[in-house]
């Protein structure tokens, strides 16, 4: 497992210890994290806050550009049809999801 994959699945994990749920991404450019998501649903009570949705605007904000065409994502879990819009909204060409 790489070490971005390994990143996606220790928050995934620390998600889990702090009662939510595994749900870990990593978003990566340049072969290195530009940020990081958990889902934070129980923290937050907001439905949309995936760990990729939540990786994806952390991202935008750090960087501020809308295109993350050159990024990719790691993902501890398959992604949803909302998190998975996000990214092609955001142009970003690959996800790479942990095989169970």
């Amino acid at each position: 497992m790489d070490q971005f994959m390994q990143r996606a699945v220790e928050l995934a994990i620390g998600n889990v210890q702090e009662g939510g749920q595994p749900f870990g991404a990593v978003l990566v450019r340049d072969n290195s994290i530009v940020s990081e998501g958990v889902n934070e649903l129980h923290k937050k009570f907001d439905v949309s806050g995936h760990a990729e949705l939540l990786a994806i605007r952390r991202a935008q904000e750090k960087l501020q550009v809308l295109d993350l065409s050159d990024s990719i994502m790691y993902a501890s879990g398959e992604p949803c049809a909302m998190c998975l819009s996000a990214m092609y909204f955001v142009g970003s060409k690959r996800c790479i999801i942990v095989q169970h």
